[in-house]
C-alpha cells in the first residue's frame, strides 16, 4: 500500500465512526507502514487492511464483536471474531483478549510474535488505541 492517497477514492462505510489507522509491521522481513481501515458501529468492530491497487479494495476483513473487560493494569478488551472470518482462517484463535496500558499493552492474537520482536504492536491493539483516543470505547 502507498499510504492516504492511494485510499482516498475508497468508498467509507455507512458506519458511524470509520477512520484509517497507520500500523507498521512487517512483512517478508522488513517493517513496513500500512494504513488499515477502522469502523465501528455499536459493538462491532470491523477491521480492513491490505490494500490491493489493481482492486482499489482491501484485501482482508475481519469483524469483530467488541466486549470491554476487568483488568488492574488498564483496559481489556476481548475480540470475537466472526463465523466467516473463523471459517476462511481457522488457524487463527476465534477470539483475541487486547489489554490497553500505554507501552505495555498487548494482545495474544497470532501476529503479536512478528510485531513485538520489533517493538511494534498488533493490528487490533493500534485500532483499540486509537477508538479509545476517540472516546468511542
Amino acid at each position: 500500500m502507498t499510504g492516504r492517497p492511494a485510499v482516498q477514492g475508497f468508498a467509507m462505510t455507512a458506519a458511524p465512526f470509520a477512520d484509517f489507522v497507520p500500523v507498521t509491521r512487517c512483512h517478508k522481513g522488513q517493517l513496513v507502514v500500512e494504513e488499515i481501515l477502522v469502523e465501528l458501529d455499536g459493538d462491532l468492530l470491523r477491521i480492513r487492511s491490505d490494500w490491493s491497487e489493481r482492486k482499489q479494495d482491501f484485501r482482508r476483513a475481519a469483524e469483530y464483536r467488541v466486549e470491554a473487560g476487568d483488568s488492574p493494569l488498564g483496559r481489556a478488551f476481548h475480540l470475537h471474531r466472526d463465523a466467516e472470518s473463523v471459517g476462511r482462517d481457522p488457524d487463527h484463535e476465534p477470539s483475541y483478549w487486547c489489554l490497553i496500558a500505554g507501552d505495555r499493552s498487548e494482545c495474544d492474537c497470532k501476529g503479536k510474535k512478528a510485531t513485538e520482536l520489533h517493538g511494534r504492536e498488533c493490528k487490533h491493539v493500534a485500532c483499540l488505541k486509537h477508538l479509545i483516543a476517540e472516546n468511542l470505547l
